[in-house]
């Protein structure tokens, strides 16, 4: 059926089950009650069982309902009448199908969201849908209460995004819909670029599963929750990595599409106010607003014996022989190592300041030429007193309290505060690469540096 026949096929206000013609049961004018005037769902679909059965089925609940037998009828239906909050969308059909008509909306940050309608045979087009933006999808045949959840929170994700912008007090201007695309690809080089697209990324919740197990995240204690801190988007094609979390960094991961935010420091930790107010308030609705993931592994990217911050450290640093150090609460998190031969101390001070980017603070009271270092990075100046009962030459760690000074000089052991944010980007920028590389994700670490 063509624009003009689908156009035809218009179930609103009246005419559609739900709408003021027909009462709908009190559950569902509540469900309904999320859409305000002029707001609706548009269902996109070419076999009309599917668009009436839609159309009954979510005016049971309230909503009010437009529909489109393809994809231009589409195009015109949302060009000609702002207000879509859902697109219900068919992947496959005549002419401009789900994939074509995704693409065409274009980056529509607020509104509509889009759920592709899919059948069993449809999962390559419906990764390629969920890679473009699409929020969720529902497979036919539909279960009642699979369409009431999975609408319900496109609904709620509309609304809430809509009053992040309101509350940010830069509401999102109103989205052209552009002409229909080009007809689909048909040169070897357009589908293998179309293939290339379909590649590298994962559900959400296969990322958790791997990091927690990569990482050993729920071995011994920590000051935060390891893992997953804010639930996005539920597939995984694109992150942003950095060492410490914050608003700068979750802009940055929005601007440049990503799905999820993987960091070292996340934003919640033991002792902190139970409220989200002020800062943390601000931090979770830029989350929120670019439907981001955000994963933070503390002292499992300490202590991971090749990919975490201590352990590439002592490596890089020239060191051999690496033994576990620096126990708390019965968890080791730092390194202790060899040199192949005794160097200056100069020299390490200089090889330390190369690896971490900035000048460290150096209380050199040791010997002039070591042989033992250990490293413990971030806020680990309690570890001194370990490294000097091992008769350990030189201790690296991110910073220093006010007793570390006569410490050092005291116990002829020499102590460099290289900086907390320097000694902690190793591990972070190792995991990028290595995620990258496993499941051939996009992956782009975002320095914001700290001098401390």
């Amino acid at each position: 059926m063509g624009a003009a026949g689908a156009a035809e096929e218009v179930a609103t206000g009246d005419h559609a089950p739900g709408g003021n013609g027909e009462r709908p049961p009190a559950g569902g004018r509540a469900a309904g009650a999320a859409l305000a005037a002029g707001e609706y769902i548009l269902i996109v679909d070419d076999d009309e069982a599917v668009r009436h059965l839609l159309t009954a089925q979510l005016g049971y609940l309230g909503y009010r309902c437009d529909t489109a037998s393809e994809g231009a009828a589409a195009l015109t239906t949302l060009r000609q009448k702002p207000g879509a909050v859902v697109v219900l969308l068919d992947i496959v059909m005549p002419g401009l199908g789900g994939v074509e008509l995704l693409a065409a909306l274009g980056p529509l940050p607020v509104e509509p969201q889009v759920v592709m309608i899919t059948g069993h045979g449809d999962r390559a087009l419906l990764q390629q849908c969920l890679e473009r933006g699409a929020y969720d999808f529902l497979n036919k045949p539909f279960e009642l209460d699979q369409l009431a959840t999975t609408v319900a929170r496109a609904v709620e994700r509309h609304r809430l995004l809509a009053e992040l912008d309101r509350l940010r007090g830069s509401p999102a201007p109103p989205q052209p819909v552009p002409s229909p695309p080009p007809a689909p690809p048909t040169t070897e080089g357009d589908r293998a670029a179309m293939s290339r697209d379909q590649q590298g990324s994962l559900e959400l919740q296969e990322l958790i599963a791997y990091l927690d197990d990569l990482l050993e995240a729920g071995q011994g204690r920590d000051v935060c929750p390891n893992g997953l801190q804010v639930e996005g988007r539920r597939r995984v094609r694109r992150l942003v990595t950095g060492v410490s979390a914050c608003r700068e960094l979750f802009a940055a991961a929005r601007e440049r599409d990503a799905d999820a935010v993987v960091v070292h420091h996340g934003i919640f930790w033991r002792g902190d106010p139970q409220v989200l107010t002020g800062v943390q308030y601000r931090r979770v609705a830029e989350l929120i607003r670019g439907e981001l993931s955000l994963l933070a592994y503390h002292l499992p990217l300490d202590r991971h014996p090749e990919l975490g911050n201590n352990a590439l450290a002592c490596r890089r640093l020239g060191g051999e022989q690496l033994e576990p150090f620096g126990v708390f609460d019965g968890e080791s998190w730092g390194f202790r190592a060899r040199l192949p031969e005794p160097l200056a101390v100069g020299e390490m001070v200089a090889r330390c300041e190369r690896l971490f980017g900035q000048e460290p603070l150096v209380f050199a009271h040791g010997p002039q030429r070591i042989t033992s270092f250990a490293v413990v990075s971030g806020a680990a100046e309690r570890a001194f007193p370990q490294a000097i009962a091992a008769g350990i030459e030189l201790f690296v760690t991110g910073e220093a309290s006010e007793w570390v000074m006569n410490v050092a000089r005291e116990s002829a052991t020499h102590f460099v505060a290289a900086g907390h944010y320097a000694t902690e980007r190793l591990g972070i920028q190792a995991l990028s690469d290595h995620l990258a590389e496993r499941f051939g994700l996009a992956v782009e670490f975002v320095d914001i540096p700290n001098p401390v």
